[in-house]
């Protein structure tokens, strides 16, 4: 099962700002194994506008989960994905417009506030996720 998330800016970055935005997810994507949902990454793009997308894990490899646990990070899921985009649309005031899979958007980030159904789409999908990491293989 896969369920993206997609991401865009609302405004356009200069490239200076892309790179600078991007360096901070990085050093975000650093604090956590990311071992539930992968990390913010942005696509390369025309419109001179950031996009990204991540996907859920709803079944991590036994092997990754034993690798995740020896480096003593938490884990990032769904909902710190989110957190991260709200952090950079704070820090680097940009606003940010969510999709999941190809439909239309679910909500905003602005400000660094998320709209209330993009938490909550959110937290669906981790207890999707936790669903699944209880079923037998």
């Amino acid at each position: 099962m896969s369920a993206s998330i997609y991401y865009r800016s609302l405004r356009t970055v200069s490239d200076t700002e892309r790179g600078t935005i991007e360096a901070a997810a990085r050093t975000a994507e650093a604090a956590r194994t990311w071992l539930s949902c992968e990390p913010v990454k942005f696509f390369p793009s025309d419109d001179s506008r950031l996009r990204g997308g991540s996907k859920p894990n709803f079944a991590p490899d036994p092997q990754d989960s034993a690798a995740a646990a020896e480096r003593g990070l938490p884990d990032g899921s769904v909902v710190d994905l989110i957190e991260v985009l709200s952090s950079l649309s704070r820090e680097y005031h940009v606003d940010w417009e969510i999709t999941f899979e190809e439909g239309p958007p679910v909500g905003y980030i602005r400000a660094g506030r998320c709209d209330p159904e993009v938490i909550a789409a959110a937290e669906q999908l981790v207890q999707v996720a936790q669903m699944f990491a209880r079923m037998p293989m």
